[in-house]
């Protein structure tokens, strides 16, 4: 029983623990009356800190900031620009050009040299560079664009201004490159045709230098009509009757014949018929030129964005922020004096101990 009562822990009603509480109560009651003498120091300082905010507040030039928000375009927009056979763009990759065009300095200060209205944007578009953002989380896929200025109105129209700006620009970046491979296709096409044009003209002269010889042959045999030989071969087909005489010699057609077909060559003016594939590479130049023509639509029907929302003129500044600026210059204010408040009174007292 005597162990287990000096085991017993003391507790907080112990005669120590209650001088340290009066002490910790006196110590507190001193800085208070501290506090209290030197009120007249705290006051001081806190409003010299809050007249201090209030001047920075009213002389200082307003900052307002524009923001606007894209979106990819719908892709009713975009469809114009596929051209067949020779582009296939989606609304992700006129975007993501569009996104890049938008982070290009260079064209941010063409778009200010060619509206001379955000010519004193210039040194802010130096020293506050536009903020672009991508959308995080439910905002995937937006992309955010703000400009701070000291001008509401300004700014705004500067935002929505350079926007469509770099929409055009985009959209004349690809209709740019799809017309270079359109105009590169129809090149080469035409090009096939002219050296198959060339190459046929002269396989017709071939050819009838080819008869000349075998009408020689056929006049010095005396074959003056189509003689079939062992090596010719009669086939029925579903269609009628086919004469096989792929191993029959020129000659075995007979001069007439020979002579016929050199005749009806030696006229022949236009040998574009008989070029390998010329009514397909035909057909492909004309869908070449229908494609040069709807792109020159999509120019201006086709968007590379989709403006969810645009900059609008802010009411409110973001610089300075008043209330903000007023209560935080309170607290340093207060902070500040009651620091001051414990210097002078230690000075005070020191003074005092001097004097006794």
């Amino acid at each position: 029983m005597e162990e287990q009562r000096e085991q017993q822990p003391r507790y907080a009603s112990s005669p120590a623990y209650l001088d340290a509480c009066a002490e910790d109560e006196v110590n507190l009651l001193d800085l208070w009356r501290v506090l209290a003498r030197q009120w007249k120091v705290i006051g001081a300082i806190t409003g010299l800190s809050v007249l201090g905010a209030v001047a920075y507040v009213l002389l200082a030039t307003p900052v307002y900031d524009a923001q606007a928000v894209v979106k990819p375009p719908e892709s009713k927009y975009v469809e114009a620009l596929n051209i067949p056979d020779v582009s296939q763009i989606s609304s992700a990759d006129i975007f993501a050009k569009f996104t890049e065009n938008l982070k290009s300095r260079p064209l941010r200060q063409q778009f200010v040299d060619e509206n001379p209205q955000f010519s004193s944007l210039r040194e802010n578009l130096t020293e506050n560079v536009p903020k672009i953002k991508e959308g995080v989380k439910n905002e995937v896929g937006s992309v955010f664009l703000s400009l701070q200025g000291y001008d509401s109105k300004l700014v705004a129209d500067w935002v929505n201004g350079f926007i469509l700006f770099a929409e055009r620009r985009t959209i004349g970046n690809f209709s740019d490159g799809i017309e270079m491979k359109i105009i590169n296709q129809k090149k080469n096409i035409q090009n096939q045709l002219q050296i198959g044009q060339a190459f046929t003209g002269q396989r017709r002269l071939d050819r009838i230098a080819l008869l000349e010889d075998q009408i020689i042959i056929a006049r010095n045999l005396k074959i003056f009509e189509r003689k079939f030989t062992n090596s010719s071969a009669m086939a029925n087909q579903s269609v009628g009757v086919t004469l096989n005489t792929m191993q029959e010699p020129l000659y075995m057609r007979g001069v007439k014949e020979l002579v016929a077909e050199k005749e009806a060559l030696e006229k022949r003016k236009n040998d574009e018929p008989y070029i390998v594939g010329f009514r397909d590479k035909q057909e492909s130049l004309a869908q070449l030129d229908a494609g040069l023509k709807q792109l020159q639509a999509a120019r201006a029907n086709a968007h590379a964005v989709t403006v969810d929302q645009p900059a609008i003129e802010a009411k409110m500044p973001m610089k300075p922020r008043r209330m903000y600026a007023l209560a935080l210059s309170a607290v340093l204010g207060g902070i500040m004096g009651v620091f001051a408040a414990f210097v002078v009174n230690s000075v005070q007292a020191s003074k005092a101990k001097i004097k006794d």
